[in-house]
């Protein structure tokens, strides 16, 4: 299996294109922070501003508008630009209310929240933020801005606690990705999402290469790495290649990364079995979520009948006559890794490894297509015990799934 220095080659790559390094094949750029990101910026040269911003949209917002110190006046432009600039990275539709509550401290942070209001709902935000006198420039840190993701998993409830956010508020504005504010960019504008893809070099791949996606969103706090595996269109015996393919991605990518905030996900794989009838791979996975309790890491599998495009799941290996409880029940499974807390005698091991595969055993499912893989003399089952992952593999010969064998002795 491809070990963790993937991620460093593949954010390296990454990063190298950034900074205009070249690479063994031409690396294409899927996607980038947009070009309207930077409208709306002045130089010291006197470029011309856009227009005023218009804060007399009623009487009411006016005032407020009035009653605010200079600073306060200062700060909500910026702020409103620094969220601005997510609209226009991110690509956010239509107009926005912003309400702004008083500036306060968090962890001895001066930290700003807000609430924005949309037709889809409601939006709970906040970040960190510096202000240096003498420079004139702000930085503004710990974004949490769940607009920029346009995923209703982050909205916020519409209650009491809402209203009550509305009618403490400062300042309240409206925005939008083309609204033209009056006041010139004081800040650094952190990158947007950018999308970093190529295929890996290798002559002896044989019509299936290895490719390597890497997402960055600076803003979000977002790193994706993938490693995954492709036909080429060209290979022979395959009907339908693209079908075949974009099955095995779905299988790499279970989620839209434009949706994620604050994490690292890693893939990467190992194939366990490749001929002319399947392609088999053990998929490795780890998630690192800012807000969670811990990382995670897991294993799964992937099998596609290559004669027909279509993925195996568990019942089509053991038959439907067959239950998995029936299969570990045979005492031919092992699991693997063993999850144990210090030393272990031979025959603790051996008593560790029952009970692995006595729990693990319960939770693969027989009709899904991701709890095992093949290899040439085996079948492995991919579960997990507590919050850990655990295989578990026989030997087709010990199970009696002969027919599965790649090869005979």
């Amino acid at each position: 299996m491809m070990n963790k220095k993937l991620l460093c080659i593949a954010v390296g790559l990454s990063l190298g294109l950034l900074n205009g390094c070249g690479t063994q094949t031409e690396p294409e750029i899927v996607s980038e922070v947009t070009e309207n990101a930077a409208e709306g910026m002045e130089t010291a040269d006197g470029v011309e501003t856009p227009e005023a911003m218009e804060h007399a949209g009623d009487s009411e917002e006016a005032d407020a508008w009035e009653e605010l110190s200079e600073e306060q006046r200062a700060l909500f432009q910026q702020e409103l630009l620094f969220l601005q600039q997510g609209f226009r990275q991110h690509d956010i539709q239509g107009s926005y209310t912003v309400y702004f509550a008083q500036p306060s401290e968090w962890k001895d942070q001066p930290f700003q929240k807000m609430l924005l209001e949309g037709e889809e709902g409601l939006w709970e935000e906040h970040f960190f933020y510096n202000y240096d006198p003498e420079r004139d420039w702000y930085t503004f840190s710990g974004q949490y801005e769940p607009v920029l993701t346009k995923y209703d998993f982050y909205l916020a409830r519409d209650d009491e606690e809402a209203q009550e956010f509305r009618t403490a508020s400062v300042y309240q504005a409206e925005l939008s990705a083309e609204m033209a504010l009056e006041a010139p960019l004081r800040f650094d504008i952190p990158s947007g999402p950018v999308v970093y893809e190529e295929r890996r070099v290798d002559e002896n791949a044989d019509y299936l290469d290895m490719y390597i996606y890497v997402y960055q969103d600076e803003r979000l706090g977002v790193t994706v790495a993938v490693e995954y595996p492709q036909y080429s269109v060209y290979t022979p015996g395959l009907e339908d290649v693209k079908k075949i393919n974009q099955y095995i991605r779905e299988a790499f990518f279970l989620w839209n990364p434009e949706e994620l905030m604050d994490c690292y996900l890693y893939r990467n794989c190992e194939i366990t079995r490749r001929d002319e009838s399947y392609l088999s791979v053990c998929i490795y996975a780890e998630n690192s979520f800012y807000y969670a309790a811990h990382p995670s890491t897991w294993k799964s599998g992937m099998t596609i009948d290559l004669t027909t495009g279509q993925a195996l799941t568990l019942k089509d290996v053991i038959g439907s006559d067959r239950t998995v409880q029936e299969l570990t029940g045979t005492g031919a499974f092992h699991s693997f890794p063993i999850w144990m807390d210090g030393y272990m005698s031979p025959e603790e091991m051996e008593e560790a490894d029952r009970r692995q595969v006595e729990e693990a055993s319960q939770w693969v499912d027989v009709d899904a297509t991701d709890d095992f893989y093949l290899t040439p003399d085996k079948l492995v089952l991919t579960s997990s015990v507590s919050r850990y992952y655990v295989c578990m593999e026989a030997q087709f010969a010990e199970i009696g799934l002969t027919e599965w064998e790649a090869f005979s002795e």
